[in-house]
């Protein structure tokens, strides 16, 4: 896997970040192993600026079906970086499953939102 790149998860009750690994098209077999899938395209990227000034860019959101595989579904528009690091932090979810404070409830499954820095 490539480089680190910092992403968010958007606050039900606080923030979490954390680091993730990009996953390339490349190495797209990994996230089958990881029982992550990919979704097409939906929603809208959305942009805030945090409590310090820092710019954030939503690029999609992490669904975890109860029981079920990882889904990721990317917002359209987003490069092929900001793809990559969606990617991983579906990835993360193999290693830390989602918790009541970062993760919305909905039905029978958990969201997120994936929020990156722009610079």
């Amino acid at each position: 896997m490539s480089s680190n790149k910092r992403v968010e998860v958007s606050p039900t009750v606080r923030w979490e970040r954390f680091d993730v690994h990009d996953i390339h098209t490349g190495e797209l077999a990994l996230l089958d192993v990881l029982g992550v899938t990919m979704r097409p395209p939906t929603g809208r990227v959305v942009y805030r600026v945090d409590s310090g000034w820092r710019w954030w860019k939503e690029v999609g959101h992490l669904v975890v079906p109860t029981p079920g595989r990882v889904e990721v579904w990317p917002h359209p528009g987003i490069s092929e970086d900001e793809l990559a690091a969606l990617r991983g932090a579906g990835a993360e979810v193999f290693l830390a499953p989602p918790t009541p404070g970062y993760w919305v409830r909905r039905a029978d499954a958990w969201e997120c939102a994936i929020d990156i820095p722009l610079c």
